[in-house]
């Protein structure tokens, strides 16, 4: 799996989470609104787009397989992330 893309919309101050991300993986699929949540230290916590329903039976639309997969998207949202927040100061 190649994450070929990121794009990540920094959320205003005062706001509950950090930004949005989407990426798309091997130019095929796109997955929108990944939010960016702060956590420990610099560190970032990323929460993937979900509905009604599978809150309602405590299951998610969009589950990363493998903790490498998982590894693999946070960062390089976090880098994105960074990018963003150096490149515009509030």
């Amino acid at each position: 799996m190649n994450i070929t893309d990121v794009k990540v919309r920094l959320s205003p101050p005062g706001s509950s989470f950090l930004g949005i991300a989407a990426i798309t993986v091997d130019n095929e699929l796109q997955i929108n609104d990944i939010k960016i949540y702060p956590a420990k230290g610099s560190d970032i916590r990323i929460v993937f787009p979900n509905n009604q329903i599978t809150k309602q039976h405590n299951k998610r639309n969009i589950v990363p397989l493998t903790h490498r997969t998982w590894v693999q998207i946070k960062a390089i949202i976090k880098k994105e992330y960074n990018k963003q927040k150096t490149a515009i100061k509030f």
